[in-house]
């Protein structure tokens, strides 16, 4: 199954609004881009990754709901205040093994996760639905 989620005020990010890139595993990535989340050669979501700070900070705010995956890199932790659902949160470590997960009702602060290196945050249930497991390697292709 492939799930979509549109970037805050609709829409998809443009190849010519792209912000300068990050290094991700050896490739260069731009700072807000549609990618695939994938486990093994499985798609798990179509995916928004925002690098950007502004990106980051915004996330799902303002959402009614999550139907994919919104990916902020560098991310440790994140919150929930002003979100209108609940969300699954999901860190991995720069190689992408899952660390920890956790669901965040609205107006909560997740666990920090030293090791992290980005957040993953879908809409409550999907990590259920997806089976993912502690210990498991998810990938972010373009």
């Amino acid at each position: 199954m492939i799930l979509m989620i549109a970037r805050r005020g609709g829409g998809y990010p443009r190849a010519g609004a792209w912000s300068p890139n990050v290094e991700y595993r050896g490739v260069s990535l731009p700072l807000i881009m549609m990618a695939w989340l994938m486990r093994g050669d499985d798609v798990l979501a179509t995916a928004v990754v925002a690098a950007s700070r502004s990106e980051r900070r915004r996330g799902l705010i303002g959402h009614e709901r999550c139907d994919g995956a919104f990916i902020l890199t560098p991310c440790r932790n994140v919150h929930t205040f002003g979100m209108k659902f609940s969300i699954d949160v999901i860190s991995c470590d720069r190689d992408g093994t899952v660390l920890w997960m956790q669901t965040l009702r609205p107006g909560r602060v997740s666990k920090l996760g030293l090791r992290g290196h980005f957040v993953i945050e879908v809409g409550a249930g999907f990590v259920d639905r997806w089976t993912i497991r502690v210990g498991d390697s998810l990938e972010i292709r373009q």
